[in-house]
This record gives structure tokens, C-alpha cells and sequence, in this order.
């Protein structure tokens, strides 16, 4: 993972009869602009009614992909829309009852040497963060040696207190991803991200039944029908990227089963939007933050969710806890395109 030399944001707005906007970061696709255009031509419906309309229009590529995100996209800014008519934070209109999040920090990329990783993950500590993930198994899993040795020194450097995980984007067989759990489960390892093949259910089970550490899945996943089949294979830890999948209903769905279930909720993709569904869920739920992708704040959004160590705090604003400040990139020649619909 990484190094990372630059990143970009994309948003769709879309604008009610009454003038008040409505926003999410999106992909951006044909996709995108073959659902806005039915969402502009369908005429005066309920919420639930164009819901279905644009979800069952994807059916035919699944609803474990890119299209069923992009309609999860445009669930968001009608969410957004919604809270900003009343006037409420979103989270506050889903049902969250506190205004921090706790976050955890991530990064140790395997392209790091070992000295460098130590110091990166002292780094994190030293700001206060309790929980700190690294990566493993570089070159699909041929330096498991080294692995082995990378989680032992970042342990001996962190100390006893903070909880490690490992993640290992999906790179390793089942005989590999046991036999490195078992080889760590002696450095006390939280979780092990994405051991094996994510779309693999039966090599998901296979680790889940062998070895000590518990599995943590569910980043790939943009449906929550699918987080029941990873709790019945074994997972322990589920992790949704809420503003990837089909709607906010389902992550709702999803932190549901979690709890029900007992597994605990981790949840990647961007923290400053993150920290809105985080809100939602269980105090013990934490946005990661992958520090190689970080901007300095200020760097896109005009307005964000507030850093303080190891939590977030939301704000009282109406809507999402985030917005990019297109107006100064765009003085700053830093928008590469603007499309209005219908043109």
C-alpha cells in the first residue's frame, strides 16, 4: 500500500423544488449520469418510490459492485437533503445520540522498512491512538518471515496496552493466513483484515475455524444481504464502508446484525464522512484513519468533522459533517470538471 502521491474528490448535488441541496462524494460513472437522468424524468414520487426505481434499475449488474454503490451514492445526497430541510445533523436524524466517534490509526505500509514502520507506529501512539494497523504480507505473502518479525517489533515498541491489527488485502491462501496467525497470536493481534480472498466465503470459513485470530471483512462489500453469509463463515469483526453501499438502510441493516451478533464494527473509507455512521452505532465502533491518504486538514473541505487525538467530534451543522470548499479549488484551478443536469 502506497506510497500515495495525490487524491481526488468527486460530489454529486442535487437541488430541490425549494432550493435547498443535497450532497455525497461519489465515483463518478456513465452510471451516474444514466440514474440522475431517470431520478430528473420520473416525476413527482415518494422517497421509497424513486428508491426502487433506481435500485432494481441496476439488478442486471448485481448488487455487489460499482452500480449498486452509485445508487448508495445517491441515497446519500437525498439523506443529505433531507436533514438539511430540517435543519439537523444526519447523524442526529438517523438516531445517534452522541457527537464523537473514536477512530484508529492505520498505515505501516509493507514497502516501509522495519525501523521506519516502528517509528511510524510509535507516531500513532504518541497522538493517543489505543488501536494501530499495519499491513502484512508483501509480494502475496513470500516474506511471512519478515511479517513475523514486523509484528513483533512494533509490539515490543508499543508496549502491552495497544491493540494491533494486521491486514492483508486479501493476498494470502488459507494454509498462509493460518500459519502467520498462529505464528503473531503471541503479540495479542486484535483482528486479521481481509486474510484471504473476499469474494472466497468458503476459505473465509476454512481460517475462521483454525485460526486464533479473529477475521475482520466486509470493506468490498456495497450490499448488506451479504454481511449475514460473513458472520455465518466467521467473521468476528465487519467492516462496511457505509458510504459505499446500496443505501443508508442498509448500513443501518448491517450495524444492526453487528450487534445482534456480538461482532464489532470497523469501519474504513473516509473518516470525515465515516464518523457520521459511526455516530449511529456503538461507542465502540472506530473509523480508521489511513494515514498515507490523509490531506492536511483544510486541503478539500471548507467544513469537517474536528480531530482530537484518537476521536472525532461532529458539528451542529445541517446535513453531512463534511463539504468541500469547491469554490476556493476552483480558484485555485484545482477542479478538473463540472457537469449540471439536465444541461
Amino acid at each position: 500500500m502506497g506510497p500515495f502521491q495525490s487524491r481526488s474528490f468527486a460530489t454529486i448535488s442535487l437541488m430541490d423544488a425549494d432550493g435547498t441541496w443535497g450532497h455525497a462524494l461519489t465515483a463518478g460513472s456513465r452510471t451516474l449520469e444514466a440514474l440522475i437522468g431517470r431520478l430528473l424524468t420520473a416525476g413527482r414520487r415518494s422517497y421509497s418510490e424513486h428508491y426502487s426505481a433506481l435500485y432494481w434499475s441496476v439488478r442486471n449488474s448485481g448488487f455487489r459492485g460499482p452500480d449498486a454503490s452509485t445508487v448508495g451514492t445517491l441515497d446519500l445526497a437525498l439523506h443529505d437533503l433531507a436533514a438539511r430541510r430540517r435543519g439537523i445533523p444526519l447523524h442526529r436524524m438517523l438516531g445517534a445520540t452522541r457527537d464523537f466517534v473514536w477512530a484508529y490509526a492505520s498505515g505501516g505500509s509493507t514497502h516501509l522498512s522495519q525501523e521506519e514502520l516502528v517509528r511510524e507506529m510509535l507516531g500513532y501512539a504518541e497522538q493517543g491512538f489505543s488501536t494501530l494497523k499495519m499491513k502484512v504480507a508483501r509480494d502475496w505473502g513470500r516474506f511471512i518471515e519478515d511479517d513475523v518479525a514486523r509484528v513483533r517489533a512494533v509490539r515490543k515498541a508499543v508496549g502491552p496496552d495497544i491493540r494491533i491489527a494486521v491486514d492483508a488485502n486479501q493476498a494470502l491462501s488459507v494454509e498462509q493466513a493460518v500459519d502467520f496467525a498462529n505464528r503473531i497470536a503471541e503479540y495479542n493481534v486484535a483482528w486479521f483484515e481481509e486474510p484471504v480472498h473476499s469474494a472466497d466465503l468458503i476459505a473465509l470459513q476454512a481460517y475462521a475455524s483454525q485460526a486464533p485470530i479473529p477475521a475482520a471483512v466486509g470493506e468490498s462489500e456495497r450490499s448488506a444481504k451479504v454481511f449475514p453469509s460473513l458472520v455465518r463463515a466467521g467473521a468476528r469483526y465487519l467492516q462496511p464502508q457505509p458510504e459505499k453501499l446500496a443505501s443508508v438502510e442498509e448500513w443501518l441493516a448491517v450495524s444492526a446484525l453487528a450487534q445482534q451478533t456480538g461482532c464489532e464494527l470497523t469501519l474504513p473509507g473516509t473518516p470525515e464522512l465515516g464518523v457520521l455512521f459511526a455516530a449511529t452505532a456503538p461507542e465502540a465502533t472506530l473509523c480508521e484513519i489511513l494515514f498515507p491518504l490523509q490531506a492536511p486538514p483544510g486541503a478539500f473541505f471548507g467544513r469537517a468533522p474536528k480531530r482530537q487525538g484518537n476521536r472525532y467530534l461532529l458539528g451542529t451543522e445541517p446535513g453531512l459533517p463534511l463539504e468541500i470548499d469547491w469554490a476556493r479549488l476552483s480558484a485555485e484551478g484545482n477542479v478538473e470538471s463540472d457537469t449540471t443536469w439536465p444541461s
